[in-house]
């Protein structure tokens, strides 16, 4: 049977300090030897996936900033972009200072992908800010006036604050943009006591993508397994034809998907991926 593996990474294909594990690293090696079929799917961007993954080759596209965008790992080249209907575009903006709190904004122009960041209001805020800064990330540019950038294609809105401003502001939108916009929000497992809030164009979503992925690289009469860990993996769990878990994941994806397996620190997911196809697992040495 042909099939074609993608995993989410943040707590899922990663240890939980947000690392690849030289196993892990020395598998994905393994399979793309032998030709298999698997790549990834994150909230991450291609400048964070490229630092985590280093000289990883993948046979396919990776999927970044939650299906937003379809991207080539070595070069960065978006072959897909879903970015936000230009007329939400103020709207989410304003409300996000009515709820008093400044996203950051993942945009693309003719000159590359941006991350415009706001002042740093609260701690949640600084702490991804400083996060960027740490790495280097290229795409990071501060927001001086949100009337310079508004021209740019919008691929993300993500609000950063304490649970009970993002609830508010998650129901506002929920309420007035059912069927414009796909959001998700979660508590920072990096940083307890923070949340995040991700708006996205309704096109945007893991699910959407992978199905993209696979009809534009011809992969359409694949077999389709996805692993997940937490809220933006559930339509992609969901809609694959099998949707695994892996043991650290919400109630809420394992309800969904077909079964669970280890947990990500154990390397569970690449673990997973070489004994179904019969390929020995890997020693700590990476050739």
């Amino acid at each position: 049977m042909n099939r074609l593996y993608v995993s989410d990474l943040d707590m899922t294909l990663l240890q939980e300090d947000a690392t690849l594990s030289e196993f892990s690293r020395r598998g994905i090696d393994l399979l793309y030897d032998e030709g298999i079929l698997f790549t990834i799917a994150t909230a991450r961007s291609i400048y964070s996936i490229i630092q985590i993954l280093g000289d990883i080759k993948l046979h396919l596209p990776v999927i970044e900033i939650n299906g937003a965008y379809i991207s080539d790992l070595e070069t960065g080249k978006h072959f897909h972009v879903e970015g936000i209907d230009t007329d939400l575009v103020d709207l989410l903006w304003h409300l996000g200072k009515k709820h008093r709190v400044t996203p950051f904004l993942s945009t693309s122009n003719e000159e590359g992908d941006r991350l415009y960041a706001p002042e740093p209001e609260n701690e949640g805020i600084g702490w991804y800010l400083r996060e960027r800064q740490k790495n280097r990330d290229k795409r990071l540019h501060e927001l001086k006036d949100f009337t310079d950038v508004r021209s740019e294609t919008f691929a993300c809105f993500t609000y950063i604050a304490e649970k009970t401003r993002i609830d508010s502001l998650a129901e506002t939108l929920r309420s007035l943009y059912p069927d414009r916009i796909s959001f998700h929000y979660y508590e920072n497992p990096y940083q307890p006591g923070y949340y995040w809030l991700n708006v996205h164009g309704i096109r945007a979503t893991k699910a959407q993508a992978v199905k993209r992925l696979a009809e534009d690289s011809g992969l359409s009469d694949y077999e389709i397994t996805v692993f997940g860990d937490h809220v933006n993996d559930i339509p992609m769990v969901k809609s694959a034809d099998r949707g695994i878990a892996v043991e650290n994941a919400i109630d809420e994806v394992k309800s969904h998907a077909d079964f669970t397996i280890g947990p990500n620190r154990e390397d569970s997911v690449i673990r997973f991926i070489l004994e179904e196809n019969g390929i020995a697992l890997p020693s700590r040495e990476r050739k």
